[in-house]
């Protein structure tokens, strides 16, 4: 932006601060409205959203972070490094979008503004296709688990030792090994699985558990 003014006459003051000015609410509402889209997963009320509440949270502070740093920042660093001498002296601006292609796309934005009322019609019936259409898409953050496997705990005595744990669990290992519809066995002893899903409770390590 301050290289595209510089360009067309602007001084490197003016550069900088039309690049603030023209750009700070356009993209801060920009920014609001992205992480407003987020605020289904940082509001849910569910084991899901308690998993998914980091995904909100860090996009949004991201997201302003950005919009600050964009909008204050970066102006103020252009104006500091760039060498960029303006191409047109005396204060003289020109426009530098002057070709075919933006004259052509100028005409279609003077088309859409003075037929205004199909234009909205046509935004508006497709958005309502988009409504529609949503009942076709399966309402599932994560997807069902496919694997069929059981989660077995076995507690001895409370103060036995870890031997004797693991002397129980490899008898168990032995006992699964004959029903032909195992197809694996994995043991934990003294502790719990990890928690390669989020439902499944921890059990802290403990001598008697397996």
């Amino acid at each position: 932006m301050m290289v595209r003014k510089l360009e067309e006459g602007f001084s490197k003051m003016e550069a900088a601060t039309f690049a603030y000015s023209s750009t700070a609410m356009p993209m801060l509402t920009g920014t609001l409205i992205t992480a407003a889209g987020f605020l289904p997963v940082g509001l849910a009320k569910s084991t899901v959203g308690e998993y998914t509440f980091a995904i909100f949270a860090v996009t949004s502070l991201a997201l302003v972070l950005s919009w600050i740093a964009a909008v204050y920042f970066v102006p103020y660093l252009g104006l500091l490094l760039l060498r960029t001498k303006s191409k047109v002296g005396g204060g003289e601006h020109h426009e530098l979008f002057d070709t075919p292609f933006y004259s052509r796309f100028r005409k279609l934005v003077d088309w859409c503004v003075t037929w205004r009322k199909t234009v909205i019609v046509v935004t508006a019936v497709s958005f309502v296709l988009g409504i529609v259409g949503f009942k076709f898409v399966e309402k599932q953050f994560f997807p069902d688990s496919s694997r069929p496997e059981l989660m077995v705990e076995l507690w001895l005595l409370e103060g036995s030792s870890f031997a004797q744990t693991e002397a129980e669990a490899k008898h168990f290992e032995e006992l699964l090994a004959k029903d032909p519809e195992v197809g694996s066995v994995t043991s934990f002893v003294g502790t719990g699985a990890p928690r390669f899903y989020l439902p499944l409770d921890q059990i802290f390590p403990q001598s008697n558990v397996a």
